[in-house]
């Protein structure tokens, strides 16, 4: 049987994997603060939709995860 340690890793495996493989990830600006996964990934673009409804601070984190 496998303990929860194990499972955990797979299952952040099976999530991580498929977002560095992808060529666009669509989410919303909470997730992207929220997800873990999302935190270790370093995107080419970030596009930032109805950036004039966000506070200034989550425009700035959101531009943190670019790149360039």
């Amino acid at each position: 049987q496998k303990d929860i340690a194990e499972m955990q890793k797979e299952i952040k495996l099976a999530t991580v994997e498929p977002l560095l493989k992808a060529k666009a990830v669509l989410t919303t600006a909470t997730q992207t603060c929220l997800m873990e996964e999302l935190k270790e990934i370093e995107f080419d673009v970030v596009i930032i939709d109805e950036a004039s409804m966000m506070s200034i601070a989550m425009i700035i984190y959101l531009s943190s995860v670019a790149k360039e």
